[in-house]
């Protein structure tokens, strides 16, 4: 959907994913991708911020 200029959708859809497997580190940064072409930089820095701690947990 990202790929296609459908970003509310991707959003949508990196969020089910997030929902399904809380764990999945790369819906996070791509969420985040998402959110800051859509600028909403709150959200993008949110998840920006569950990145790092995941993988800060995973060292």
């Amino acid at each position: 959907m990202e790929q296609r200029g459908k970003l509310n959708e991707a959003v949508n859809y990196y969020s089910k994913a997030i929902k399904y497997k809380p764990e999945l580190v790369k819906a996070y940064y791509r969420r985040a991708k998402v959110y800051m072409k859509l600028g909403m930089d709150q959200e993008a820095e949110k998840d920006i911020e569950k990145v790092k701690e995941l993988t800060d947990n995973k060292s």
